[in-house]
């Protein structure tokens, strides 16, 4: 079964998109590619009831290869924690297994 890490920005975050997309997404994902991530997408909520500014999905083969993100080093677990540059507050960030797609 394959699965999805999902990084979420609360509103009111005040969540800057083009340093995200500029800088921690390409970190991200030169460290997340060797880890075995398959997509990925980012999108910004056009509904203003959304609870969220910015929701990011990761995709994986399975759980256990998404769950290696944890092995990544410290150093690089700091960079990819530095939130403060593109949001007052910390992402929420969850797991979850894949029922189906299309």
């Amino acid at each position: 079964m394959s699965a999805v890490i999902v990084v979420s920005y609360p509103r009111g975050a005040n969540f800057q998109k083009q340093p995200y997309l500029d800088k921690h997404l390409p970190l991200v994902l030169e460290h997340w590619k060797k880890l075995g991530v398959k997509s990925w997408k980012v999108v910004i909520p056009e509904d203003p009831a959304c609870p969220y500014e910015m929701i990011g999905y990761t995709y994986w083969d399975t759980m256990a290869e998404a769950k290696t993100i944890g092995s990544l080093d410290e150093d690089i677990m700091e960079q990819l924690k530095d939130f403060s540059y593109y949001s007052d507050q910390p992402p929420i960030v969850w797991f979850a297994d894949v029922l189906t797609e299309g």
